[in-house]
C-alpha cells in the first residue's frame, strides 16, 4: 500500500508528498513496510492498540490473566501499572519500566517483564519508547477513525460479495460525507471532543502535573493504569 501512494506521487509531480507523521498500530509488519517505504516519517503508535497488545499477552497466560482480573491481587496491580507507561515523556519510560522491575511482587511477573523489555524497551527493538510514549495531552494517539470508517462502510452491506453497483453507491456517499469534512478541516472548525473524554484527559493531566511536582512514578503509573486497562473486544 505504501509503495503505491508513493507511485501515485511520482505519477502527479504537481503534487507535494511531505508524509512527516503517520499514526499507526502495533503490528511488525506494518512498521517494517513504512520504514522501507517512508525511512524518515515519524511513528506514531496508537496507545489503545498498545494496551490490546499487552493485555493479550496477560489475556494468553492463566496466571498473569487471573491476577489481572482480581482488584485485591498484588501482582494484578502491578500488572495495571504498565498501563500508565505511555503517558511518560519516552525519555523516562526506561525510569519507569525500571521501577516496576523493582516492584515485581513475584515470579509470575518476570515473563511479562522480559515481553516488555524485548518488544518495547530495550535500544533497537521493534517499537521504540519514542513511537509510542508521551506526556498526557489534549492529543489523540487512536487509529479509532480509520477503523470506524471500515466498520460503517462494512455496514452498508448484507452479505460478503455484494453487487458492484450497490459498493459504487456506497462509495459515492462517503466520498461526499468526507468532502464536506475535509471541507470542515480546512476552515479550522475542529469536532468538540466529548466531555466524558475531556474529563478523562483532564484527570490524566493532572496526575501528570502532580508526578512532575513529586517524582513518584509508580504512583503516577497506578493511577493512569487503571483508568487504560486492556480488555476484550
Amino acid at each position: 500500500m505504501w509503495k503505491f501512494i508513493k507511485e501515485l506521487y511520482f505519477q502527479h509531480p504537481s503534487q507535494t508528498l511531505n508524509l512527516c507523521k503517520l499514526q499507526i498500530d502495533f503490528e511488525i509488519g506494518a512498521h517494517k513496510a513504512v520504514r522501507e517505504v517512508f525511512p524518515n516519517v515519524k511513528l506514531i503508535g496508537c496507545r489503545f492498540h498498545l494496551s490490546q497488545s499487552w493485555w493479550r499477552y496477560i489475556n494468553a497466560n492463566k496466571k498473569l490473566r487471573t491476577a489481572y482480573s482480581d482488584d485485591k491481587s498484588l501482582l494484578g496491580k502491578w500488572l495495571k501499572q504498565f498501563f500508565g507507561l505511555p503517558f511518560l515523556p519516552y525519555q523516562i519510560v526506561e525510569d519507569g519500566f525500571v521501577e516496576l522491575v523493582g516492584d515485581c511482587p513475584d515470579e509470575d511477573g518476570l515473563e511479562f517483564l522480559d515481553y516488555v523489555l524485548n518488544n518495547y524497551i530495550q535500544p533497537n527493538c521493534i517499537f521504540q519508547t519514542n513511537i509510542w510514549a508521551e506526556e498526557p495531552s489534549i492529543n489523540k494517539r487512536k487509529t479509532n477513525d480509520p477503523e470506524s470508517f471500515h466498520r460503517i462502510f462494512n455496514a452498508q452491506f448484507y452479505n460478503s460479495h455484494p453487487p458492484i453497483y450497490f459498493v459504487l453507491e456506497a462509495l459515492k456517499e462517503m466520498q461526499a460525507e468526507t468532502n464536506i469534512k475535509i471541507s470542515t478541516i480546512q476552515k479550522n472548525i475542529s469536532k468538540a471532543i466529548p466531555s466524558k473524554d475531556m474529563q478523562k484527559i483532564n484527570h490524566v493531566i493532572k496526575l501528570y502535573d502532580k508526578f512532575k511536582i513529586d517524582g513518584n512514578i509508580l504512583i503516577f503509573l497506578s493511577g493512569i493504569g487503571y483508568r487504560y486497562q486492556g480488555f476484550n473486544l
